[in-house]
């Protein structure tokens, strides 16, 4: 019996390692990948193993790595290469820390995958025989790792080939390439900038560039050699935009925006007589194919409507509760599920929820009585959208809520979103429209700070921001001011300046009865979080505290002459 091949890729959670991986499993492959992060939902492969770890950690590598791979890819490396260092040491530092580790255990065949940006200025059509000069920090780094690679060749007989690789694209790739982004800007029919477009360039469908890296693997005479992988003709960037443009059916580019850096050829394509000597391959999918094809992965994914989960949390909320299950079942946005949590209501609530036979409604009785932002945590573990909602049961939604702002949501590319909102007041049902005003977009830590204007029930949240941050359970009254303030460190936030939610104003509110508690919480954060946003100004929020502690202190007065 044929013992069964073990693959480790380092980068296998990015673009071309997810399809080399989809595409060895079907080949009845192991297959272990190393990565700095977890991959994405849409790029996890049920039968892959993966680790986590950074191949600049040299002693951390050496732990995870413990028996020997029949076949390694290397992928690794930072994508964005505006940080020096940073590219340096993940491309050229940690490649020779993965080679060091195989030289000990002496894989089969050992695939480097290099660059064109080697080359620097050679004249295409660029041969793997011409003298490298490299321009970038990035190409120098690539450079460096081939150097190093092919000396050990030499040296150790070290099973290495270095694929030279030209711009690779297809589906699923992130918004950070030409051809995804130009995509992206003609499917929502948007004016996008670029560059004149006279500079000519070569692409290669991922497909083709997963079939050359398992042609590589599998052949012992391509050890030692540095291969061009590209498709070997050359298109006029002006050209491909304006072909993306008419497949895509719209999209308005304004060419000559983006200047081109200095360093830049002109005309970058490969020679691929070595790839088709050597390796026996050759390009099978044409760019029009291969944009057409990409185009509607791309299309797939935008009309797709998400799950979108909302939040209930319930401690005897029996008074408004229908009102709140109306507005949800009236939204014109129909893809949502309710995670209703009852925090052991002793009222009717659950009955009231059980009378709707729907069973997008998931109720759960928590085991025990808990803080607000506990229970929230715990509903949130139950969700099962991609995105987060919340709703109260006192309070209520427009009837479009959910499909006006998941727009807004989709279109900016949005993390954390939020709206304004209007306040009904109990005592005599009037309405208080636009509550917050003017609305900010973008990194606005500094304007919470200084005028929190987040509702919780207004805001939108991608889920996979829950496994890096929390609703902190040791507040009961500020702990979404907490999560939406530490999120705004990390996260844009996009804004709708429309009203979409009500909230109810009324005795019952938690945070009206306990104005002493939300001003001794206020203030106990400002202490413990000073060092978390030093760089930030505090002098408006220390003032609101301190106006709100008079205030409390001028009512307990009041009250005493009352009495």
């Amino acid at each position: 019996m044929t013992k069964k091949k073990n693959l480790i890729i380092f980068g296998g959670t990015g673009f071309i390692g997810y399809h080399l991986a989809k595409k060895i499993l079907q080949k009845g492959w192991n297959i272990t990948c190393v990565s700095s992060k977890s991959p994405k939902k849409s790029r996890r492969l049920s039968k892959v193993k993966y680790l986590r770890c950074d191949v600049r950690d040299n002693k951390k590598l050496k732990k995870i790595i413990k028996k020997k791979y029949s076949h390694v890819v290397n992928l690794s490396g930072y994508v964005d290469h505006s940080n020096k260092t940073k590219t340096y040491q993940s491309h050229y530092i940690g490649c020779k820390n993965i080679a060091k580790i195989f030289l000990k255990f002496r894989p089969t065949s050992f695939v480097q995958m290099g660059s064109s940006l080697e080359y620097g200025k050679v004249t295409s059509p660029q041969k793997e025989s011409a003298k490298s000069k490299p321009i970038s920090n990035y190409a120098r780094s690539k450079f460096l790792s081939t150097k190093y690679l092919l000396s050990i060749y030499r040296k150790e007989n070290f099973p290495v080939t270095i694929l030279r690789l030209y711009q690779a694209y297809g589906p699923g790739q992130d918004l950070n390439r030409l051809i995804p982004i130009v995509i992206n800007s003609c499917l929502k029919k948007e004016k996008f900038p670029c560059s004149e477009g006279k500079q000519y360039r070569d692409f290669i469908h991922v497909s083709d560039v997963t079939n050359a890296i398992f042609k590589t693997l599998t052949n012992p005479k391509a050890r030692g050699h540095i291969i061009n992988i590209g498709s070997g003709k050359a298109i006029n960037i002006k050209s491909l935009i304006k072909k993306i443009v008419n497949l895509a059916r719209g999209g308005i580019p304004q060419y000559g925006k983006i200047k081109l850096r200095k360093e830049e050829s002109l005309k970058i394509f490969p020679s691929i007589l070595k790839a088709k000597k050597i390796l026996k391959w050759q390009p099978k999918v044409n760019l029009d194919r291969g944009l057409i094809s990409t185009i509607k992965k791309y299309s797939e994914k935008k009309n797709k409507k998400p799950l979108i989960t909302i939040i209930i949390n319930c401690f005897n909320g029996e008074k408004y509760l229908k009102d709140c299950i109306q507005s949800i079942i009236n939204q014109s946005y129909q893809n949502w599920e309710v995670v209703f949590w009852d925090n052991l209501s002793n009222d009717s609530s659950r009955k009231i929820l059980k009378k709707y036979k729907d069973k997008r409604f998931k109720y759960f009785r928590a085991k025990k009585h808990a803080t607000l932002y506990k229970a929230r945590n715990l509903a949130v573990k139950k969700a099962k959208g991609t995105i987060i909602t919340f709703l109260d049961t006192d309070d209520f939604w427009h009837k479009d809520k959910l499909l006006i702002q998941l727009k807004h949501f989709i279109s900016k590319d949005c993390s954390v979103s939020y709206t304004n909102l209007n306040i009904i007041k109990d005592k005599d049902k009037s309405i208080k429209n636009n509550h917050f005003g003017k609305l900010y977009s973008g990194f606005v830590t500094q304007q919470l700070l200084d005028n929190y204007k987040v509702g919780i029930i207004t805001a939108m949240v991608k889920k996979k921001i829950f496994t890096r941050y929390k609703f902190n359970s040791r507040y009961q009254i500020i702990g979404d001011f907490d999560f939406f303030l530490k999120l705004s460190q990390r996260y844009k936030f996009c804004c709708l300046q429309k009203s979409l939610s009500y909230y109810r104003q009324h005795n019952d509110n938690f945070s009206s009865k306990k104005s002493s508690l939300y001003v001794n919480e206020l203030n106990y954060w400002i202490e413990n979080n000073k060092n978390y946003f030093k760089s930030f100004n505090f002098y408006k929020i220390k003032r609101y505290c301190f106006l709100l502690k008079i205030k409390n202190l001028l009512k307990k007065i009041i009250n005493m002459f009352k009495n």
